[in-house]
Parts: C-alpha cells; structure tokens; sequence
C-alpha cells in the first residue's frame, strides 16, 4: 500500500475501524479494519465502487453511524467515546453534506429556516445574529438571500439545492465537512461548478474536506491525497498524482 508521511497530529485519525450490520441472520461488513488520516486543510477524496463502505465510513466518522470497534480521533479527541452533549458540541465542528441535495431539504420549511437550524439546535438564541449568519452563508455560496431565504426547495434547481446545502453545513463554522458524493446527483454541466464552489469555500473558511465518490476524475480534481477502498477495506492511499499515475489497485 502505498503511504505519504503524514503530521505528527494530523486532524483527524480514524484507527482501525469496523462497521456491521446485521441482516436477517447475516451479518454484513460494511467497514473492515479501516485506517486513515487527513491533514488540516487537506482534502482527502475516498473513491471506490457502489458498495464498498465509502459512504459507511464517512457516516462512522460524523458518528451518524456507530462503529463495532475501532476509534475516531479528532483534533485529538475520541469521538466514539462521546455521547450526549459532548457529542453534540463536537459536531459543531464536523458537518456533512450529502449526495441527494433535494431529498436531504424538508420540502415544508422555507430556505432560511433550514439553513438558520443548526443555529438553533447549537443554542444561538439571537434572531439577529441567525438572520446575519444565513445571509453571510448563503451570500458566499452564489445566492441572493434576499431572494432566497423566503422560498421553497422545490422552487429551485439541483444545483441551487446543493448550493443550501452547502450553505447549511458552513453556518458553524466547521473545521471539517465529509462531502458524501455531493455531485453524483448534478447534471455534468453543474457539477463543475459545485466543485469549484467546494474549493473556494474550503480555502475561504480553511477547511478541511472528506470528499466521497465513484467518480475518479471528479477525486482527481479536487483532492490532494485519495484513499481507495474496495469491500470495506482501505487498499490503496497516496497522492492525487503519483496514485493515478502509478495505481496499485485495478479500480483506479
């Protein structure tokens, strides 16, 4: 397997990492033994066919999904260690944007207040400081929020849709976003600029991305490192360039 030397802290640390679920009498491996570090400020593209866990691993990550073993560190804390509020706080830090950017809108709430709830679920009490932080999301991801705050989702296109939601996972200010194929869902001509919004949002608000796809060219493009997993394993990891100049795995 291929490695590149990593910081002595590297932001986030996920050590041996192993998810299951159970069906029927069976039991699936959704994730097998995984381990991965991302850099701060590093976008770190995890690639690999429908079904190998990519999406599993990231979930486990955000702790949307509980690992059987295994740790989460970040930031030098074990995320699979807290619950309750501890938990909760931490996710401040950590959000997710994910593929099916109309599905993952309430169809019943309007723009701003769906952008304003993590606002409200953190405990910002100040309408005026919500109001001023969802018109400074919304303005950095391309829309008027004049216009849009007071509609509906399904008054707007795909990519205008992911746009929210892109703007819905900044309101925190996070350190850290996995972005679960956040482009699969776009017609070709739009995803383009979606990346593009990706990347400058990340170099304005110094993030630091997990960005989930299939699609090689798409991870190519946007990440400094890629990970590869195939059957919920980590069988390949190396930079964008020496990887898919010299791929040790068949996928890439």
């Amino acid at each position: 397997m291929m490695q590149l030397a990593m910081p002595a802290e590297p932001l986030l640390n996920v050590d041996n990492l192993v998810v299951e679920y159970g069906l029927g009498n069976k039991t699936v491996h959704a994730v097998s033994g995984v381990s991965l570090q991302v850099a701060r400020g590093e976008t770190l593209g995890l690639v690999g066919e429908s079904g190998c866990g990519k999406s599993t691993l990231g979930r486990a990550v955000l702790q949307l999904r509980r690992a059987k073993s295994g740790r989460v560190l970040f930031d030098g804390e074990d995320l699979t260690a807290m619950e309750g509020e501890a938990l909760r706080k931490m996710r401040r830090r950590v959000q997710l944007i994910f593929q099916d950017p109309i599905a993952s809108l309430n169809p019943r709430r309007r723009i701003g207040d769906i952008v304003a709830e993590p606002l409200i679920i953190a405990g910002v009490k100040d309408a005026a400081e919500r109001k001023r932080r969802v018109h400074e999301v919304l303005s950095a991801v391309g829309l008027d929020p004049d216009i849009v705050a007071g509609r509906l989702p399904h008054e707007f296109s795909g990519g205008q849709c992911q746009r929210i939601c892109i703007a819905r996972s900044l309101v925190l200010n996070p350190e850290f976003i996995v972005c679960d194929e956040p482009v699969s869902a776009l017609d070709v001509s739009i995803r383009a600029q979606i990346l593009n919004l990706l990347e400058e949002m990340k170099a304005r608000f110094g993030l630091t991305l997990l960005f989930i796809a299939h699609d090689l060219a798409v991870v190519k493009a946007v990440s400094d490192r890629v990970a590869v997993m195939y059957l919920g394993r980590l069988c390949e990891v190396g930079p964008s360039e020496q990887l898919f100049a010299r791929p040790a795995h068949p996928y890439t």
